[in-house]
């Protein structure tokens, strides 16, 4: 199910909930100290009848399996409303990337906060909501998959649409991030807003509309070898 926002709904924020992360090691030898806990926030403007999408990317952080989304709230949405796309995880502290989706089922003249509760201790590194019109009021996903692995270069999917017109939206977590701008994928689709955790940027989202029936995949370069967990899912029109 997807957010349909309501009428009289002017805009949204999100909210990410975390507690301090641990180090990193980028060389192998030398930490890096963790983020602090805090929030992670953003407006956007909301249209009627329109549909929103989350992607969070975190380092996974914490022992025994490391910090996921446990819940998702708000948004006009009703309790329980928000769905799981996908969940991809690497051991702790090598990241994690979720992909959520909800329908709103009440009208506000305010702005609407979304908040993401993280089970654990994290760094985030993307927290992104988008609206989009024209997504299926039912059984809106049409295909999901994701990755883990180390390299030199990333490849979320392949996720094979069986409708003509599907949205597809990507995100990445890597162990290396790109110090001075973006990282955006080599295969034609276009970033969403990600954050940059101290210098660099290591989680990173982006999205294609209006694709053809068949396989889609999103291609990421991060800037050398990088421990790295992706995902990918299509939404019916």
């Amino acid at each position: 199910t997807s957010v349909t926002v309501p009428a009289g709904l002017s805009s949204l924020t999100i909210v990410a909930d975390g507690a301090q992360g641990g180090p990193s090691y980028d060389d192998g030898y030398t930490p890096s100290p963790g983020g602090k806990g805090g929030q992670v926030t953003g407006t956007v403007g909301v249209t009627a009848g329109d549909t929103l999408v989350l992607a969070v990317a975190d380092d996974h952080g914490g022992a025994g399996g490391g910090a996921t989304v446990s819940a998702v709230t708000g948004g006009n949405v009703a309790a329980g409303g928000w769905t799981s796309a996908t969940v991809q995880k690497g051991s702790a502290n090598n990241g994690e990337v979720e992909l959520w989706y909800g329908r709103g089922a009440t009208t506000s003249a305010s702005p609407v906060t979304v908040t993401v509760t993280l089970s654990g201790a994290t760094n985030i590194q993307l927290a992104d909501v988008t609206e989009w019109s024209g997504i299926a009021a039912s059984s809106p996903t049409d295909g999901v998959t994701g990755a883990t692995g180390t390299g030199t270069a990333i490849t979320a999917g392949p996720v094979t649409t069986t409708v003509y017109g599907d949205l597809v939206v990507s995100a990445t977590w890597s162990s290396v991030g790109a110090a001075t701008a973006q990282n955006s994928t080599t295969s034609g689709f276009t970033a969403l807003s990600q954050a940059v955790q101290g210098t660099t940027y290591r989680g990173w989202g982006a999205y294609q509309t209006k694709l053809p029936v068949g396989a889609v995949s999103a291609a990421w370069s991060p800037p050398s070898s990088a421990t790295y967990v992706t995902a990918i899912a299509a939404f019916n029109p």
